[in-house]
């Protein structure tokens, strides 16, 4: 049961990182074309 939990709350912890990473890199990426 606690294995599960801390694999699941692991899991989340990486998506969060992830989609805040896309979405710094987003909007970078978008500063960056606009810059052109």
């Amino acid at each position: 049961m606690e294995k599960n939990m801390s694999d699941n709350s692991r899991k989340a912890i990486w998506i969060k990182l992830i989609s805040e990473m896309g979405t710094s890199f987003t909007q970078g990426f978008a500063k960056t074309v606009a810059a052109y």
